[in-house]
């Protein structure tokens, strides 16, 4: 009776552990869990990279510390004017958050988004020391949408932002810093690679209004706008458009492009608007000073 017993109780021992191994093989890796996340929300698939500050092209930013300085694993972004402590942080692209909490030591509030991309491929974007963090783990997030704001991890550093890009969306949050970067990608060289095809198309045209207003090609100029080319003078060639026409004395295409709001009052990374640089580039002459007396 007792060899009955031991037989029944082994084989329901068998096909337990049967049955586990059955359960673990079909177990979907994470790769597979994300992959009919987005599926589900298509809208949520990466449609291109922008920066996580200064939307969407970092004006005013720079980064302070970049990857590989000091065997850094990623970069340190800071405002080039002021303070920017409490200063938005955003998404730099459609994704998915999978972590977000404050992780102590000196990573203090930490965001962690994983992003996919149309060719299937998963990337993570790992964004560190926040005052406040505004997304909760598991929801979705657009590409530009607040996240969270710079902070100093509690009065450990001053602020900034420390912001990671990875391949491998396995990686722990780490340690900041080490010699070997396998799973990490240098962000800014991924972001300008990867940028949204609105932003492409704008930076086309500004290498164009860069070029014409060189070489005073008035009518190429006006070509172009027709085509409602928005002169927001964000982009770095878009404001030295009028300080080029100015310094080479290009009277006419001066004049055209402060008809078109050429002038409008946005600083570059080092404060100075697209008039100050014209006037400056002008400054021997008269006559193109003086077109440029409205300029603000």
């Amino acid at each position: 009776m007792q060899k009955c017993w031991k037989v029944l109780l082994l084989c329901i021992a068998l096909l337990s552990c049967n049955s586990n191994d059955q359960t673990y093989k079909h177990k979907p890796s994470l790769e597979k869990i994300y992959q009919r996340k987005f599926l589900d929300y298509p809208k949520y698939i990466s449609d291109g990279f922008d920066f996580p500050v200064g939307k969407p092209n970092a004006r005013n930013y720079y980064s302070a510390q970049d990857m590989g300085s000091n065997f850094h694993l990623g970069e340190d972004w800071n405002n080039r004017l002021r303070n920017d402590y409490g200063d938005p942080v955003y998404a730099i692209a459609n994704g998915y958050v999978s972590y977000s909490d404050d992780h102590g030591g000196g990573w203090g509030n930490v965001i962690r988004i994983v992003h996919y991309l149309p060719n299937g491929t998963l990337l993570e974007s790992l964004y560190a020391h926040f005052a406040k963090r505004k997304v909760k783990k598991g929801v979705f997030v657009s590409r530009g949408q607040i996240i969270g704001t710079i902070g100093d991890a509690g009065g450990i550093y001053s602020p900034h932002l420390h912001f990671e890009m990875r391949n491998d969306i396995r990686l722990p949050i780490g340690p900041g810093y080490a010699r070997y970067t396998n799973g990490y990608l240098a962000p800014t060289p991924f972001i300008t690679k990867n940028r949204p095809v609105a932003h492409k198309i704008q930076s086309q045209r500004n290498q164009e209004l860069l070029q014409y207003a060189k070489s005073a090609s008035l009518a190429k100029l006006k070509k172009l706008f027709q085509g409602k080319l928005d002169i927001n003078f964000q982009d770095e060639l878009g404001r030295t458009a009028l300080m080029y026409a100015a310094g080479k004395g290009h009277t006419s295409v001066v004049t055209f492009l402060l008809q078109k709001k050429a002038s409008k009052r946005i600083r570059d990374n080092y404060g100075y608007t697209a008039c100050d640089k014209a006037k400056f580039a002008a400054r021997r002459s008269v006559y193109i000073l003086k077109r440029l007396r409205s300029c603000e």
